[in-house]
This record gives structure tokens, sequence and C-alpha cells, in this order.
């Protein structure tokens, strides 16, 4: 398609093929991080989104994707409430993940956060960035 002959249909195309390899690159990232495994038990966080001390734009490898800068991450009493910027939103419902779920494996290196599991969702494990584990650790004991 030569785009000097229809300019609109040149940028609708470029749009709407940007929007479907964006769209299949979030739920690929929903699958390889367990983000979908994770959002089947803990996909509802009810009235916890408003609640606790809160870290924006935060990072976190989860299973083998990185979201560098794109979580927003709050801590309560009542347990951990994550969830990803809009526009990663596709495939990546907000979860909740009450404490007595999250299991602490101590990190290999020190100045590193150690990896978190779940107990109702075997294979899944997040590491947060430092910054974002501080407010995590007193409720951790890590």
């Amino acid at each position: 398609m030569d785009p000097t002959e229809s300019p609109s249909t040149f940028a609708l195309a470029f749009v709407l093929s940007f929007v479907a390899i964006w769209t299949f690159v979030t739920w690929i990232a929903s699958r390889a991080s367990g983000w979908r495994r994770m959002s089947r038990r803990f996909g509802s966080p009810g009235p916890f989104a408003s609640v606790g001390e809160r870290v924006r734009f935060t990072s976190a490898q989860i299973g083998w994707a990185n979201y560098s800068g794109a979580l927003d991450l709050r801590v309560s009493a009542s347990g951990v409430y994550l969830a990803t910027m809009w526009m990663f939103r596709p495939f990546h419902l907000p979860l909740f993940v009450p404490w007595n779920e999250i299991e602490v494996h101590p990190a290999r290196w020190p100045g590193v956060a150690p990896w978190l599991t779940f107990r109702s969702v075997p294979g899944v494990r997040i590491r947060f960035s430092r910054r974002a584990f501080s407010p995590l650790r007193p409720y951790l004991n890590a």
C-alpha cells in the first residue's frame, strides 16, 4: 500500500495493527507471568483498591514477565492489591491477595527482595523491586 495514495487508510491500518499487536503482547504477558492464573483466584479486589499505603509506577518480575514501572501496589493490613497501568490492563485484572496466601522465599543475593509465592496458585512467583517490597516487609516478617 502506498501511503501517499490514501493517507487515512494507511493511518487506520497502522492504528488497527498497533492495537492488535499490543493486545496480543498483553495476552502473552498475562500467561507468561501467571497473572491470568492469579486473576482466577484473586481477581476480585473489592473495596481494597482504595485502602492502604500506595506505591505507584513500581516494578516486579512476575514469572517470566518483567513489569518495569507498570504496576500500582497497595499494601494494607488485609493484604496486597496489585494492578497494572491502564494500557496493560487487557488480560490483567486487578488482584487482591490476602497475607495468609503469600509465602516468602529468601533471596540468594544481598540487597535483592525475596520471591513471593502463593499457596493456592502454585508455580507463580513475584519479586518486587526493593522500593515496592519495603511496605510489604512488616506484614511478611521478611
